[in-house]
């Protein structure tokens, strides 16, 4: 007779937890503070480069932990750069003390897929600034007609894109590679 009230306490516990974390799941996924944080993070990009502006719909919670931005679009020097439908992005746990923050990243734009790392140097100097960023990304199915950047009123391309990407800053100067 122990052992079956033993059995039940334990049973009841459990079922109580996995309440709980559904419930919590539940108000952290509904209550999330996404217009104040896509207004955070649009600041702090606009911020960091006056030539880069960036604009963002919508910010929702996604798992594995991370964030998904829906409606992204970044201008460099007023000039349409890129433009999301989505982009999912995850920090590198045992990054975030470092000083190199790696987030991983998984989108879609213009009809096919981007996925990479980009790589956050912090300063040492200055707290809450970035020292230099490196991004390598995996371009796939993108159709060019759509992306901004290829296009000019001169020439028009057209046809399916794929291949790398890898762009870098630092203190002084800015490089793009792609193949």
């Amino acid at each position: 007779p122990l052992g079956g009230y033993e059995g039940n306490t334990m049973k009841k516990y459990f079922l109580y937890s996995l309440y709980v974390i559904v419930v919590t799941g539940f108000f952290l996924y509904y209550l999330f503070p996404s217009d104040l944080l896509r207004d955070f993070v649009m600041s702090k990009v606009n911020r960091a480069d006056s030539d880069i502006h960036l604009e963002i719909k919508q910010v929702k919670p996604s798992f594995p932990p991370g964030l998904k931005f829906h409606g992204v679009d970044v201008t460099k020097k007023d000039a349409p750069a890129i433009a999301a439908e989505w982009l999912r992005i995850s920090p590198k746990p045992l990054t975030l003390l470092s000083s190199e923050v790696v987030f991983g990243f998984k989108g879609n734009s213009c009809g096919g897929t981007i996925a990479g790392l980009a790589t956050i140097r912090k300063s040492e100097k200055e707290e809450n600034t970035a020292e230099g960023i490196r991004v390598d990304a995996k371009l796939g199915g993108m159709r060019m007609a759509d992306i901004h950047l290829m296009q000019s009123p001169s020439c028009q391309i057209s046809g399916t894109l794929g291949g790398t990407v890898v762009y870098a800053t630092g203190k002084e100067d800015e490089t793009l590679q792609a193949k």
